[in-house]
């Protein structure tokens, strides 16, 4: 296939890194050592902040999912299932749902789950001060039934509450009311089948077994998650013994991985990164510069030259909204370098800053690097701005980014309203891309009685957010792509945590 001067300008830029990264790493496996059937190590890029996942947002929750689990599972199609502590659920009038708790369930210090622990459950997750508060607003009130159910209260007609027991988890009342939140973040207790034993910050945490899971003998007696940002580390601590399972593998060391030896697992996820702009003042209030920013960006390349092509590690998109949702908007806007830079050269040109992840997704970085390229080459001036994903995260909420940034428009909660809620309209903390419609399209899309009416209003959403005001540039939806050991069993979900009640040796 003959490349375009662009894809040749990023495989330019990129080929040294990539080279390097092969160059420097071996696959000899002289020294792995042979784990024992009972134990197993993960190695992961990005250490949470908290354990609490009432605090941090779920791609933050790898490792807490295996102490605290969420209120309801979710199956391959990522619904929620009644599979889990919350058995039963009804809506029984536009504004009222009825939820059972499962019975026969104790956290790991003993207390029980119940009724009473549902509500404090969802009261902690609708008043802490986090990542996931905004998603629980709608819940105005939680009222105690009986020993095992509640009717939950919300301010309007919502058809997501399943889906946010599936974003919620399960906390112990009494001793979440003795270490309070922040206490909570660095010692969870949960129902999950395992009980963190220590956390050395900056290297690793440790897990037991939980004997007394209610879903039956957990498979490990021990788990341990080590922390290695750097995914070219990661594949030669795997590919040396050092760890059983590495969670971020790059693309270019995919054959690397299965010549030494080890399994490459592909899982399709809901990882979607996105260029967003600030709409609202400052370096892109200009909607003619946000057209500029769209037409400068070459997502083909991006993806064929640093994820190893469609398909590899990443899917090219179009779309605001994941497949997964059933909308039908795209951007109408392709890649056309020459009009960008006569729109960037009628603005008088443009200095903008790029605000990025280092390490948090899978060559973000690369990415970043190959987007700032593409905005210099049609005229625009580019300040480069990485960040860890805490201070990112952090400064993205406040005291806000100006310019444009990449991160990720995940569907970590099974509801096209998790994009709405988090970037559009009114509700965000920061009102990047707001407007009345967007919020009178997402009260209506929570009250619509089909998923195809709701496909129908997430749709308008989504031609508004892409074609008119011009608030994101999607690039590609990310696979996860997980290196282990022969004999692992793993499952990972569309959110790309790790199903931690079948994880072990075969």
């Amino acid at each position: 296939m003959r490349k375009t001067p662009q894809r040749l300008w990023v495989r330019g830029a990129l080929a040294g890194a990539l080279i390097l990264g092969v160059a420097g790493c071996g696959t000899d496996t002289e020294g792995e050592s042979t784990p024992a059937a009972t134990e197993m190590s993960v190695l992961t890029g990005s250490e949470p902040r908290s354990l609490n996942c009432a605090e941090v947002f779920p791609f933050d929750q790898m490792v807490s999912v295996a102490f605290v689990e969420r209120l309801a599972p979710t199956d391959e199609d990522f619904q929620p299932t009644k599979d889990g502590l919350v058995d039963d659920w009804e809506q029984t009038t536009p504004t009222t749902w009825r939820l059972r708790t499962r019975d026969g369930i104790t956290f790991s210090n003993g207390e029980p789950w119940n009724a009473e622990a549902l509500k404090f459950s969802l009261d902690t997750l609708r008043t802490t001060e986090g990542s996931v508060t905004a998603y629980f607003q709608t819940i105005t009130d939680v009222k105690v039934e009986d020993e095992r159910q509640v009717t939950v209260t919300t301010a309007a007609p919502s058809n997501a509450v399943p889906a946010l027991l599936a974003f919620g988890c399960g906390f112990p009342p009494d001793y979440y009311g003795k270490v309070g939140a922040s206490g909570f973040g660095e010692k969870p207790i949960g129902t999950g089948p395992y009980v963190m034993q220590s956390w050395e910050r900056g290297q690793q945490v440790t897990a037991a077994r939980n004997e007394n899971y209610w879903g039956g003998s957990p498979k490990l007696e021990q788990i341990t998650w080590k922390f290695v940002p750097d995914q070219t580390t990661q594949v030669n601590l795997l590919t040396t013994g050092g760890g059983d399972v590495a969670l971020n593998l790059p693309t270019e060391r995919l054959k690397d991985v299965e010549t030494a030896g080890f399994r490459v697992i592909t899982t399709k996820s809901g990882n979607q990164q996105n260029i967003q702009m600030n709409t609202t003042h400052g370096q892109l209030a200009s909607p003619e510069l946000r057209k500029a920013v769209a037409m400068a960006i070459d997502r083909d390349a991006i993806v064929e030259v640093i994820l190893g092509g469609n398909g590899v590690g990443a899917d090219v998109t179009t779309k605001l909204f994941p497949d997964i949702f059933g909308t039908s908007g795209s951007s109408d806007i392709g890649f056309d370098k020459d009009a960008a830079r006569k729109l960037v050269k009628a603005a008088g040109g443009a200095k903008v800053t790029l605000h990025y992840t280092v390490g948090r997704y899978p060559k973000d970085q690369d990415v970043a690097e190959a987007v700032a390229g593409m905005l210099s080459d049609v005229g625009f001036d580019v300040e480069r701005d990485p960040l860890d994903g805490a201070n990112f995260f952090a400064m993205k909420s406040d005291p806000g980014f100006d310019g444009l940034w990449i991160a990720a428009g995940a569907a970590t909660l099974s509801h096209p309203d998790v994009l709405v809620n988090a970037f559009l309209g009114s509700r965000p903390a920061k009102q990047y891309c707001p407007g009345e419609e967007y919020d009178a399209d997402g009260t209506a899309g929570l009250a619509a009685p089909t998923p195809d009416e709701a496909a129908a209003i997430y749709t308008r959403i989504e031609d508004r957010a892409l074609n008119q005001d011009l608030c994101f540039v999607p690039l590609y939806v990310a696979k996860a792509l997980t290196g282990t050991k022969e004999g692992v069993e793993i499952r990972r979900g569309y959110d790309t945590l790790i199903d931690y009640r079948t994880l072990g040796w075969n």
